[in-house]
C-alpha cells in the first residue's frame, strides 16, 4: 500500500534518490535535506520516525533574488565515478538570460558530498536553467544542457568552473531550426539530447552527432527532451525511452536494441489521447528495476496519469495501479518521479506531497 508524506511539513517539488537506493535528498527555499530512504519507506506518513533525516548547512548557497530564500534544486544527477551528488541550484529565476542574478543570487553548479554534506558550488555562475547535468565517468568531464540561452556547457575540473561547449546545438549541430533544449542525458558512449527539435545522440565529445527522430522544431508540438535507460553512462543501453510535450496529447519515443531504432509510441501502445498540453515537468520518465520497466508521469491541462511499462520490450503500456494515491483531476497532477532501485519504489510528487509506490 503507498502511503502519502510531506517531509517535515515542507511542500518540496524536487527529490533524488542514491543509485544505490541508500540516500533520498529533498530540495525547498529552506535548504537541502538528506535522509535514509529505509527510514522514509518504513514510516512514510510519520516525518518525525525519520531520525536520520540531516539538514545541511546552507551557509553560501545560492539564494532566490525574488524571494531571498535559498535557490532550490531543479537538476539531479550523481558522479559515478566519486559517487557525489551534482545539482544545478537556480529552478526559481526562470529562463531568460541574466534572471538568475549575479553574486549570492547568481545559478550554479553544487557538487555535494553525499556522506559528509560537505558541498562547493561552481565558481562560474551558470545563465538560465539547466535542464540536464551528465558526467562522463571514463575523464570526470561534466555536461550540462541549459535553455534561456540555448547552451551545451563543459567543466573539465570536476564542476568548478564551466565554459561553452556548443552554442545554439540544433543548427551547430543538426543544422535544424534553433529551438529550446529540454534535457541532455549519457546512456553508453553517446548523449542523447532533444527539446524544441528532433531527437539527436552526440558522441562523448559531441564531434558528430545524428538525428534519431525528427520532431517539429520551433514550437510546443511533438517537443522531447527527457531521456530514462535501463543503463548508466558508459554502459550499454537495451532501451531507451524519450518524452514528452505535445498540444496534441503525446510525444513518447522508444529505442531497443535489437532493432537499432526510434519508434514512435501512441493509441496503439496503451497511451490515452486527449487534448490540451503534455507536459512531464521536470525528469518525467524513469527506468525500474528490469531492463524494459518504465515509468512515466504526465501532467495535462485536462489529465494527469502514471504509466508504465513491463515485459513487452518497451511496447505495450499501461497506467499504474493508483490504489492508495490520490484521485487524478485537472488540479490533481503526478510529477517528479523518482526510483528507488534498492527497494523498487516508485516515489511520486502529486500536489506538493510525495507518495511512495511499489514496482508494479
Amino acid at each position: 500500500m503507498p502511503a502519502a508524506y510531506t517531509a517535515h511539513g515542507n511542500g518540496y517539488e524536487t527529490m533524488y534518490v542514491t543509485r544505490d537506493g541508500v540516500y533520498a535528498f529533498f530540495t525547498s527555499k529552506s535548504g537541502v535535506f538528506r535522509v535514509k530512504t529505509t527510514d522514509v519507506e518504513a514510516a512514510p506518513a510519520n516525518p518525525a520516525a525519520w531520525t536520520s533525516w540531516t539538514a545541511m548547512n546552507m551557509t553560501g548557497w545560492p539564494t532566490d533574488a525574488a524571494s531571498g530564500g535559498y535557490q532550490p534544486i531543479a537538476t539531479w544527477t550523481e558522479n559515478p565515478v566519486t559517487h557525489d551528488v551534482v545539482v544545478y541550484a537556480g529552478y526559481t529565476n526562470g529562463t531568460s538570460a541574466g534572471t538568475c542574478g549575479t553574486g549570492t543570487t547568481a545559478c550554479r553548479v553544487v557538487v555535494i558530498n553525499r556522506s559528509t554534506l560537505a558541498w562547493r558550488a561552481s565558481s562560474t555562475p551558470m545563465r538560465g536553467m539547466l535542464t540536464g547535468i551528465s558526467v562522463d565517468p571514463s575523464n570526470g568531464y561534466m555536461y550540462a544542457s541549459a535553455l534561456g540561452p540555448i547552451y551545451i556547457y563543459r567543466s573539465t575540473d570536476g564542476g568548478n568552473t564551466w565554459a561553452v561547449l556548443v552554442s545554439n546545438p540544433y543548427p551547430t549541430l543538426t543544422g535544424q531550426p534553433g529551438g529550446y533544449l529540454y534535457g541532455l542525458k549519457m546512456f553508453g558512449n553517446s548523449f542523447h539530447w532533444g527539446g524544441e527539435g528532433a531527437n539527436v545522440t552526440s558522441a562523448a565529445d559531441f564531434s558528430s552527432s545524428s538525428i534519431d527522430f525528427t520532431t517539429k522544431a520551433n514550437g510546443y508540438s511533438r517537443n522531447s527532451g527527457w531521456f530514462a535507460s535501463d543503463v548508466y553512462e558508459r554502459q550499454t543501453p537495451h532501451y531507451i525511452v524519450a518524452c514528452c510535450r505535445d498540444v496534441n496529447g503525446y510525444n513518447i519515443q522508444k529505442w531497443d536494441a535489437t532493432s537499432g531504432k526510434w519508434t514512435q509510441l501512441g493509441a496503439a501502445n496503451g497511451f490515452i489521447q486527449w487534448s490540451g498540453e503534455v507536459t512531464a515537468a521536470g525528469q518525467g520518465i524513469v527506468h525500474g528495476n528490469q531492463p524494459d520497466e518504465f515509468y512515466l508521469a504526465e501532467t495535462g491541462s485536462m489529465l494527469s496519469t502514471i504509466y508504465y511499462t513491463k515485459g513487452s520490450g518497451a511496447t505495450h503500456w499501461g497506467q499504474m495501479d493508483y490504489t492508495g494515491l490520490p484521485t487524478f483531476s485537472t488540479s490533481v497532477k503526478a510529477r517528479f518521479p523518482v526510483m528507488n532501485h534498492g527497494s523498487c519504489s516508485l516515489y511520486i510528487w502529486i500536489n506538493s506531497v510525495y507518495y511512495v509506490h511499489p514496482c508494479m
